[in-house]
């Protein structure tokens, strides 16, 4: 079996050129999933940087598949493939940056704590979500807790807005 800093190094070259199969080949010999090379990147975060949601998922999978798996050399929370680098930017930044909604969304189902990362200037991967995109959250059972609810009120988007958007109006 190939030694963990060569599976390592093996799986961030497959991820920075955007080759799932191989990175996935790579978290199966050893590789750990969180693993930053010497640029401060990590296998999700190439993935996130060819706008590869679903490379990115793949690593959150394979990490929550493979953690405290005995002799693969790592014990890393699945969550730590989506956190913040030393350059402070993680996967769902990259993706809130350009806008890609769906792709934090899908992201934020995995790991809800992702969408207090602070994006830009202090604001939060949800800052640049439409009022339309809020209301496909709440009906889709994403967003349910009161912090998000405070965060859309600074957003300035009001429960009647996001009501009326719905279709309900506010008990009188």
């Amino acid at each position: 079996m190939p030694s963990q800093s060569f599976v390592n190094r093996a799986m961030a070259i497959a991820a920075s050129e955007n080759i799932m199969e191989d990175v996935a080949t790579a978290i199966e010999m050893g590789a750990d999933p969180t693993f930053v090379d010497e640029h401060g990147m990590t296998a999700a975060m190439y993935f996130a940087d060819y706008d590869n949601v679903d490379g990115v998922v793949m690593v959150y999978n394979l990490a929550v598949e493979k953690r405290g798996t005995p002799g693969m050399g790592y014990h890393s929370s699945a969550s730590q493939t989506l956190q913040l680098n030393k350059h402070k930017v993680s996967p769902v930044i990259r993706f809130a940056r350009r806008g890609d909604v769906d792709a934090v969304l899908k992201l934020a189902a995995m790991e809800p704590k992702v969408l207090e990362q602070p994006v830009m200037n202090n604001l939060q991967p949800m800052t640049g979500i439409t009022i339309e995109k809020v209301v496909a959250l709440l009906e889709a059972g994403f967003v349910t807790d009161d912090k998000f609810a405070v965060n859309m009120m600074a957003f300035g988007i009001t429960t009647s807005q996001l009501l009326a958007r719905m279709g309900k109006k506010l008990a009188a």
